[in-house]
């Protein structure tokens, strides 16, 4: 199995371990990061609306702590910087990534942390360090690059006799056989569309949104696999037009 798919479903596993709330949780989290300069990084917590802390660090290769919030998107800028989110009482640390996007043409500071990339609000820059808010019920949104994501994976899902109806999450196999599985697919086209596979890409994050959408009362472990190993390939088919349609609703809306 490649190893950028192996760290992505292990870092997903993880992410199950710890007591982080869900997306769609009404979970808004305020963050507290101090400058450590023997470091050159930000450090501090993270508080959820329910209480439950964990820990954040950014990284930067900067000589000296910015003062500003212009100081630390221009730090940020040119690539996603690494960072990590901890729970100390749990053991556990798994990577993170902060990054400066435009989102309806202004630039927002992204924290991609397991769950989804999001744009930072309240933000506050100066000598006593680094603070902001983000909240799990407002990600980045997708763009076209993820419409694009989305529509080669219908076209690799082109009928039930390349379908892999029992989905393990390990794609070397269904790459070989040309029998995709629902979360494949979308791997696939994530390669062909991006170069690299992204476990977060928000066209990943609308199909989640779809199958919960259409899951009823049912609830998934992993929603990817289990909708596809209980479902009917008409009902992948129907679920990832409904992730398009949503995506087109929001491009249209921009």
């Amino acid at each position: 199995m490649p190893r950028l798919y192996r760290t992505c479903l292990v870092t997903a596993a993880l992410v199950l371990a710890i007591h982080l709330p869900a997306i769609g949780d009404d979970a808004a989290i305020e963050c507290d990061l101090a400058w450590r300069e023997a470091s050159g990084l930000f450090a501090g917590e993270c508080v959820e609306s329910g209480g439950d802390e964990y820990e954040l660090t950014l990284e930067l290769e900067h000589p000296a702590a910015p003062r500003s919030r212009s100081d630390l998107m221009r730090a940020l800028g040119g690539g996603i910087r690494p960072g990590q989110l901890s729970v100390p009482e749990e053991d556990l640390a798994l990577p993170i990534g902060w990054e400066v996007k435009t989102l309806s043409g202004a630039q927002h500071i992204i924290l991609r942390d397991p769950r989804g990339w999001f744009p930072l609000a309240d933000i506050e820059v100066d000598e006593a360090g680094f603070r902001f808010s983000y909240s799990l019920d407002r990600m980045v949104p997708p763009t076209e690059v993820d419409l694009a994501i989305l529509e080669r994976a219908d076209e690799i899902l082109d009928g039930p006799a390349h379908w892999n109806r029992d989905d393990d999450r390990e794609c070397e196999d269904d790459f070989e056989s040309q029998n995709f599985s629902l979360y494949c697919a979308l791997a696939r086209a994530c390669v062909e569309v991006l170069g690299g596979f992204e476990h977060r890409q928000p066209a990943m994050q609308e199909v989640r949104l779809a199958i919960d959408a259409m899951a009823g009362e049912s609830r998934f472990e992993h929603r990817l696999k289990d909708f596809n190993n209980t479902r009917t390939f008409d009902d992948v088919k129907a679920m990832l037009a409904r992730a398009r349609q949503s995506v087109l609703a929001t491009l249209q809306a921009d």
